[in-house]
């Protein structure tokens, strides 16, 4: 015993008390938590100990002295991937030991919080006292002996892959939506006819049944091939405590063969799981001689020696939510903070002929642990099922971007070539170093020009992949709104003055030659998402203000601004240089390089 135990001795107290194994199992009327037995020790009973509270597994992955074994019976409802190799036979705890279908708002989770936990130490239980050292020792020699009995009940034969294990009922996991479409024929209908958008570059059409975080994450994935998602299913739920015992291949297979039963499109499902590795507690400071220590660290360190079974003892799970938060929080306290955790994720893709499982899976210390980190492991799993399939299928990465851009090639450089010789044909100079353009961009218009130079400066954009195009009413719409139709996306405007219907939009205060001093842009956040990838499209690029003040904009909304592109740019303005600091690209088709004289010169390129 080190001199800080031997202290905290002398002082006249005792360290914390462990727990009884043999007497922290639930019973069958009680269900989680401890038994109803009289406690040994009535003082005890205004101390109560969380941790016995904590379920006990319902699969230990290393250890099975706790709890009773049995075999998991193989589904072929639901087909699992073929592995190659030989491998163990999966294992469970009995019915009564189960805590799959263990929720937030159960038994065991209302016995305590996270509040709990971190204020109380590890004392004893009301209905039980701590075990003294033989106790533990008798407890240990039976558990030893238990483990020898059990794994002598199974004779593990790896070489015979003939024999079948009895079936398990099948998978009854459901979706409201998915049902809602079976009984809704016109809607289901429509939803089969629905064809590829193959201006926009989707060569198929696919569903889903993955989380609606990770559906964003999907469709970046299989937009590069081709592939748009028309319906997502994110709602499926286990119907019995059988669904809550299912591997996630199973889970995800289940679903993706109803999604597909239904509506006959290739269906992509997922489905994560959440496991907590066995802990292995640390030294007992009171027993072992460790160094010097504070008291403080002393006694935290032998009460995670002293870990009763269900702390110590695995977990697993084959979904996520807030049981996993709560688990979380009722271990860490009385475990190390780097205790290993893991999020796995299967990836199906089912089309009724084929079926693919793909994963993911991220290990990271329990201290960490939250369900936002889950989609780490199903953004592996969506990127490895798309490699996988982009194999399988021989799609070409992109292979729409390059169509588009052999189309668009085929008219390059008209726009800028035509647009030049109409601005030094029919512009001209107004006081102030004014152009005027209107005799083909502002009060009239040449559509086919506006033409010719959007589908140039689309063609200069498309790598970029904006998903919207910003632009200034009214003089911007002349030439954003033919690039939206090549690059096959919405067009957004700013208004100079607020309407009825802009009750919540973003505003930014700018200042023109043009239109004067202490303006202002607004634009409905109905419009602008996070996700966005915004190309800002303007007809010329003076000052540089009006461009600043969308750039603002997209800022405030949490956007991504991807470039500038404008028809006529005043290099001997300050528009270029005042854009520098935002980092983006800035395009123009033709540039003035000064008005010298009241004369108009191009930039002309050698």
């Amino acid at each position: 015993m080190n001199d800080y135990a031997r202290e905290y001795y002398k002082t006249g107290g005792s360290p914390p008390q462990s727990v009884s194994a043999s007497q922290n199992t639930p019973n069958a009327s009680s269900g989680y938590g401890p038994s109803k037995q009289k406690p040994r020790n009535p003082k005890a009973q205004g101390n109560v100990n969380p941790i016995s509270q904590l379920p006990t597994p319902e699969v230990s992955l290393n250890d099975f002295d706790y709890g009773m074994v049995r075999k998991t019976a193989a589904r072929p409802d639901a087909k699992s991937p073929k592995r190659s190799g030989k491998s163990p036979p999966s294992f469970g705890y009995d019915d009564e030991y189960d805590l799959s279908s263990t929720s937030s708002d159960s038994d065991f989770f209302d016995g305590f919080s996270a509040d709990d936990l971190l204020s109380s130490s590890l004392g004893t239980s009301p209905s039980m006292d701590a075990p003294s050292g033989k106790e533990i020792n008798e407890m240990a020699g039976e558990s030893d002996e238990g483990e020898k009995e059990e794994t002598e009940k199974f004779d593990f034969n790896y070489e015979d892959d003939e024999e079948e294990e009895p079936a398990g009922p099948p998978p009854t996991l459901y979706s409201d939506k998915l049902n809602a479409l079976e009984l809704a024929p016109q809607k289901l209908a429509y939803l089969k006819a629905t064809p590829p958008r193959t201006l926009e570059g989707y060569e198929h059409t696919f569903v889903s049944a993955v989380e609606a975080p990770a559906l964003g994450n999907l469709k970046g994935v299989f937009t590069n091939f081709g592939v748009e998602f028309i319906a997502n299913y994110d709602d499926f739920q286990a119907a019995t405590p059988g669904d809550q015992k299912l591997t996630i291949e199973e889970a995800a297979s289940w679903k993706a063969r109803e999604v597909f039963r239904v509506t006959g499109i290739p269906t992509i499902t997922s489905q994560t799981s959440f496991e907590v590795d066995e802990f292995t507690p640390p030294s007992d400071p009171f027993e072992d001689d460790i160094g010097a220590i504070s008291r403080a660290e002393a006694q935290k360190l032998h009460a995670i020696s002293v870990a009763p079974p269900r702390v110590t003892s695995a977990y697993w799970f084959n979904d996520i939510g807030d049981h996993v938060e709560s688990l979380v929080s009722g271990l860490l306290p009385h475990s190390h903070p780097d205790r290993i955790c893991r999020f796995k994720t299967c990836v199906c893709y089912y089309d009724g002929e084929m079926e693919v499982f793909d994963y993911g899976a991220v290990d990271l210390a329990m201290k960490f642990v939250n369900c936002n980190k889950a989609f780490i492991s199903v953004s592996h799993a969506i990127t490895s099922i798309g490699k996988t399939l982009k194999d399988s299928f021989d799609w070409e990465y992109q292979g729409w971007m390059k169509k588009k851009k052999k189309a668009m090639k085929d008219r390059s450089k008209i726009g800028s070539t035509n647009l030049m010789e109409r601005v030094l044909r029919d512009g001209r100079v107004l006081p102030n170093n004014i152009v005027d353009v209107s005799k083909f961009m502002d009060s009239m218009i040449d559509v086919n020009l506006m033409d010719e130079c959007a589908a140039e400066l689309a063609e200069r954009f498309l790598d970029l992949k904006p998903t919207k195009v910003l632009t200034v009413a009214t003089t911007g719409l002349v030439v954003a709104i033919p690039i939206s139709k090549y690059l096959q996306v919405p067009c957004v405007y700013a208004r100079k003055q607020r309407t009825v219907v802009m009750s919540n939009c973003y505003h930014a205060a700018y200042s023109s030659k043009t239109v004067g001093q202490n303006r202002e842009l607004l634009v409905s956040k109905d419009h602008v998402d996070k996700e966005d990838r915004i190309l800002i499209v303007d007809d010329f690029l003076s000052s540089g203000s009006s461009q600043e003040a969308l750039l603002r904009i997209i800022s405030d909304a949490g956007a991504t601004t991807v470039g500038v592109a404008v028809l006529i740019e005043k290099q001997y303005d300050k528009g270029r240089k005042s854009l520098s600091g935002y980092n983006v690209r800035t395009e123009s088709l033709v540039a003035i390089k000064d008005v010298m004289e009241g004369t108009i010169n191009c930039v002309t390129e050698d």
